[in-house]
């Protein structure tokens, strides 16, 4: 799920995540965006659950190059997922759609910016 914001002069993204649940939700995660990638200036990635930021390294694999802005525990907690999970799947694998290095190179885009609200 994925909700893009234009405005005179800004293009923005709130989140880019996995669509989930059989055949049709890989056929969306492979669906384009509505614009190039490189038109984006920023994205804001609310958290680090899946949904909401599975589709990242796919996004900057096809040009986004600015900066995703999110809450410092954010990126570290999406980091320690990773770490978790790997290699604990039962079942087939599911088909990768980032490889790692396309991941790592969206982590160095994230921008801890965002101050937790209490």
């Amino acid at each position: 799920m994925e909700v893009l914001l234009a405005g005179k002069s800004r293009r923005f993204m709130v989140d880019y995540g996995m669509f989930q649940g059989g055949r049709e939700a890989t056929n969306k995660n492979l669906e384009p965006l509505p614009l190039s990638p490189k038109e984006l200036e920023f994205v804001v990635l609310t958290h680090a659950h899946i949904d909401h930021s599975g589709l990242l390294p796919r996004l900057c694999a096809q040009g986004f190059s600015g900066p995703i802005y999110c809450t410092k525990a954010t990126p570290e907690l999406e980091q320690a997922e990773r770490r978790q999970k790997a290699g604990k799947w039962r079942g087939d694998l599911p088909v990768a759609l980032s490889s790692k290095e396309e991941v790592e190179m969206t982590l160095t885009q994230f921008q801890p910016t965002i101050k937790k609200l209490s």
